[in-house]
């Protein structure tokens, strides 16, 4: 809130943004990690509502902790390990230097006794680290993360969650303090983002949630419309890339599954558009009549190609070749790949369009 330092301010809005990214994870096919008798005295939850996972030196807060339900044969099953950052500038390489530590501690927390147990076999997990930033990473931060595994998703200029992010914002400069989140005697963090999570679900009214926590109805307003928008978010799967870029691609409209109804594979082009300095990439479906747009933030070499004047078709082409995805269709999960399609491709390099033609 306004009048905190930048660390409570950022701390306010990575709670929240971090609520919204479970919300789609679980809609992903994740699902969230809970202390139970599975996980006995490897994951417990601490009094403020934090799942911490148990190191080999030591408890980890762990702001996304999820089970992937999908098998991958000679893997153990995955486990993803999610940081979510929603600062007021990019991610700096002092943040993704903490996150290995964290990282490789829960990693090798893996002992074997002379007897293997049903619970050592039980408990195994195939660790996976991932950072999500609200606003994009520095490059170095990017290249460190990369170098130690570490997944990185940006949703610097992801136009499907822009007014998320506003809303974020809002509530955080106007409403919402590291106090009020924090506030004892109301069932302190814990409370406040169960409840905070009800009313992203629509399954309570912000009118109630300001009223439960002392908040000015346009609190509760500003709540509403975060959860409206959240909402509105039909689409909403990950894709990785040859080069190793991960992609989180969110749209209004409901996949088109009729694509792949006798295949795994489909065409797709991906285009932008350009708003003051922001680019504002999207992909659609060749054979997509209804033309639906699932929006993404690229790498920044794409990004700056547009913005700046470079090679915009052979950054794409380097890039986005091949999307692989696993989407639910039907009850039934799919491995898709979405392939960049290259007769519109060079249709576009011999017709050596504009940028805002793409």
């Amino acid at each position: 809130m306004r009048g905190e330092n930048n660390t409570k301010r950022g701390m306010v809005r990575g709670s929240l943004f971090e609520t919204v990214l479970r919300i789609l994870l679980e809609q992903s096919g994740f699902s969230l990690v809970r202390p139970g008798a599975e996980h006995a005295g490897k994951v417990r939850m601490n009094r403020a509502n934090f799942v911490e996972l148990k190191g080999r030196g030591g408890w980890h807060q762990i702001d996304c902790p999820f089970d992937y339900d999908g098998f991958i044969p000679f893997l153990y099953p995955v486990r993803l390990l999610g940081e979510a950052k929603f600062l007021q500038k990019e991610v700096q390489k002092n943040s993704i230097r903490s996150f290995i530590g964290v990282l490789k501690d829960i990693q090798e927390n893996y002992f074997v006794d002379d007897s293997l147990t049903d619970s050592m076999v039980r408990g195994r997990r195939m660790e996976l680290g991932a950072f999500f930033a609200a606003n994009g990473f520095n490059p170095e931060a990017e290249k460190l993360a990369y170098t130690h595994g570490i997944r990185t998703i940006s949703y610097r200029n992801n136009l499907a969650i822009a007014d998320i992010k506003d809303r974020i914002l809002l509530l955080e400069e106007r409403y919402i303090s590291s106090a009020k989140l924090s506030e004892s005697g109301r069932g302190g963090r814990k409370d406040f983002i169960e409840k905070f999570e009800m009313v992203l679900r629509g399954e309570k009214t912000g009118e109630e949630f300001a009223w439960d926590f002392d908040l000015q109805p346009s609190a509760g307003q500003a709540l509403e419309e975060l959860g409206d928008f959240l909402r509105e978010i039909r689409t909403n799967f990950l894709a990785s890339t040859d080069t190793g870029v991960l992609l989180h691609f969110l749209g209004e409209e409901p996949f088109p599954e009729e694509l792949f109804s006798q295949s795994d594979e489909a065409r797709c082009r991906v285009r932008y558009v350009l708003t003051g300095q922001e680019t504002r990439f999207y992909l659609v479906f060749s054979g997509d009549e209804r033309e639906r747009r699932f929006y993404f933030t690229p790498p920044d070499s794409l990004s700056e190609a547009a913005l700046f004047g470079g090679n915009v078709l052979d950054e794409k082409e380097r890039h986005l070749k091949v999307l692989h995805t696993q989407i639910m269709i039907k009850g039934l999960r799919r491995s898709l790949d979405i392939k960049l399609d290259q007769d519109w491709l060079e249709a576009r390099r011999e017709l050596n369009m504009t940028p805002e033609t793409f």
